[in-house]
């Protein structure tokens, strides 16, 4: 067995490539004390194979006039 105290080990931190989108979308007409449900899906140009799908999400509109 060979040791030597002169060699350490570096410890190696590897991070994803973290891409983010900010996407925007103002949706008007919707009706008050309402569910709405949503959900993103998206897909690469001429990759019509492969797409990524959030959860499907939900909120409620509230009625101001009260």
């Amino acid at each position: 067995v060979l040791y030597s105290s002169q060699c350490t080990e570096e410890e190696t931190i590897i991070k994803p490539e973290e891409q983010v989108s900010m996407i925007n979308e103002t949706i008007s007409n919707l009706q008050p004390n309402t569910k709405y449900y949503w959900k993103i899906k998206a897909h690469q140009k001429n990759q019509n194979d492969f797409y990524s799908e959030t959860l499907t999400r939900s909120f409620t509109t509230v009625n101001f006039n009260n």
